[in-house]
């Protein structure tokens, strides 16, 4: 069975903003904590202190740039690379250090997470399919806001619903606890992430 072009135009609307939301989110994380997500990076031991320090400041910078054009739709043709190329980064060390028994905090949406682990890669591979679906089936992607493909403001309201719950479905069954994490940070702003 085909989909119609208007709801197959919909699923990619909302899992571009899908995407947008879990980069912002992560970057907005780390950046409550910049110092300790770079010392997280360096905790991989896999780049030398400084080089380990300048690739952290880039992801934060990287997560956050690449989420708004998802979520705006600017350059997204160049953010969905990046951010593919950038996934694939975390992934290889995350393998490199499970191999290694190095089970380190993985501070994806900043202090407090979960170590990382074999959820990790999972998680991983799927947020990398979601980028690989909206890069080869570009037709779809949303480059601007001023046409998104819903005919009603209630419909657009639906929409964002629909990728908050794609969101919050897919950390829940891999993980409740990041899910929890995710919604005490949202709805409690003073949130202080740091465990005593």
């Amino acid at each position: 069975m085909m989909l119609k072009p208007v709801a197959s135009e919909q699923m990619f609307w909302i899992l571009q903003i899908s995407l947008g939301m879990l980069f912002v989110v992560s970057a907005l994380g780390k950046l409550e904590d910049p110092w300790g997500f770079m010392n997280a990076v360096e905790d991989f031991r896999i780049l030398p202190r400084r080089l380990a320090h300048l690739f952290g400041g880039i992801v934060i910078a990287s997560e956050l740039l690449c989420g708004t054009a998802q979520l705006t739709g600017l350059l997204v043709f160049i953010a969905i690379p990046s951010i593919l190329c950038l996934l694939l980064s975390f992934f290889v060390a995350v393998l490199i250090n499970i191999r290694r028994g190095n089970i380190i905090e993985c501070y994806c949406f900043g202090r407090g997470g979960d170590s990382i682990s074999v959820r990790t890669l999972i998680r991983l591979i799927l947020t990398m399919s979601g980028e690989a679906i909206l890069l080869f089936n570009a037709r779809g992607l949303r480059t601007t806001w001023e046409s998104p493909p819903f005919a009603t403001i209630a419909d657009l309201i639906v929409g964002i619903a629909g990728a908050l719950l794609l969101l919050i479905c897919t950390f829940w069954t891999f993980h409740v606890q990041d899910v929890a994490f995710l919604i005490r940070r949202a709805f409690k702003p003073s949130f202080d992430g740091h465990s005593s």
